[in-house]
């Protein structure tokens, strides 16, 4: 199932398939900017142990922790929360569109390429039609 929250100003999408926990998404993005555990707790001022605690799932993050570690890891919080936000799509995409596209997203590779021909060949024969 597939989320999406469309507004004037943005569009919140949220796959509940692929929800990363913040769990998930605090290690990911702590790995990604190459930092320890205890590195990144002193960047904001918890334990090693807290910053395991953390990426296992055993203590829930509050909200004003949830900002620190995001500028802490320089990824907004709905990024460290596992929300996508896409603010370049048309407004006049169709919605049903759009869903099928996050949808798809989630799929694996091979999959995606397939269904990526598909519509190319569907595209190229409407463009000569």
């Amino acid at each position: 199932m597939v989320y999406l929250y469309m507004s004037k100003k943005s569009r919140y999408i949220i796959h509940s398939e692929e929800i990363k926990t913040i769990s998930k998404q605090l290690k990911f993005f702590r790995k990604k900017c190459g930092l320890t555990q205890k590195k990144l707790g002193e960047k904001i001022g918890v334990t090693q142990k807290t910053i395991a605690a953390y990426e296992t799932g055993r203590i829930r993050i509050n909200d004003v922790t949830i900002i620190r570690l995001a500028n802490a890891l320089n990824v907004s919080s709905d990024e460290l929360l596992g929300i996508n936000i896409i603010n370049d799509a048309p407004k006049d995409l169709s919605f049903r569109i759009l869903k099928r596209m996050i949808t798809i997203d989630v799929f694996p590779e091979s999959t995606k390429k397939y269904i990526i021909r598909i519509l190319d060949d569907i595209i190229k024969a409407n463009q000569h039609a």
